[in-house]
């Protein structure tokens, strides 16, 4: 009788343990797969901000070379025009 206990007892042990093993590894899947997305997401993220970041430098250097070019020029309304193009930049 005592045998059959302790055999039981072990029984429900090891399928207990089982449970929390499989728990665990579920949820370290799910973790894994958040910091995963959570990675890509920021990726991406960055992605955009320098797109948008090395637009505005391509614009800014084509308004710097243009505002160059417009200064050379001896008329000063072209100048005042590029002027206000900037400040709606």
């Amino acid at each position: 009788m005592f045998q059959t206990n302790c055999d039981g007892f072990e029984s429900r042990l090891n399928a207990e343990c089982d449970a929390v093993v499989s728990a665990v590894r579920r949820r370290q899947q799910q973790l894994i797969a958040n910091a995963r997305r959570e990675k890509t997401f920021k990726q991406q993220s960055y992605r955009d901000q320098i797109a948008q970041c090395t637009s505005r430098v391509h614009r800014t250097t084509g308004l710097l070379q243009y505002s160059v070019e417009v200064m050379k020029e001896a008329d000063q309304t072209a100048f005042l025009q590029v002027r206000f193009r900037a400040l709606c930049f």
